[in-house]
């Protein structure tokens, strides 16, 4: 998958999976069909990490359902930090 994403694209990065990126209105989601299974849920969260994102975390929002049963997961960009990647790596 390419870490490219265009303003306002939606792809599905898995079966049962759409992701949605809107850079410029700070707009990420992750929409879940109801009959997701877990594998497609991995595979989406293992392909959104490579974009920048990650789900919040339960402060900051929970998934929630859509009227028509798929279930929504809001999304952030993360920042990488070498210094924290180093410490978890000698502990």
């Amino acid at each position: 998958m390419s870490a490219t994403v265009s303003r306002g694209d939606t792809m599905r990065v898995a079966e049962g999976v759409a992701l949605y990126v809107n850079d410029e209105a700070w707009d990420y989601h992750m929409t879940l069909d109801q009959d997701v299974r877990p594998a497609g849920v991995r595979s989406a969260l293992a392909a959104i990490r490579t974009l920048g994102l990650e789900p919040l975390d339960e402060d900051e929002g929970e998934p929630f359902f859509l009227e028509d049963g798929r279930i929504r997961m809001e999304l952030a960009r993360f920042e990488f930090d070498p210094e924290e990647e180093n410490s978890e790596c000698s502990s």
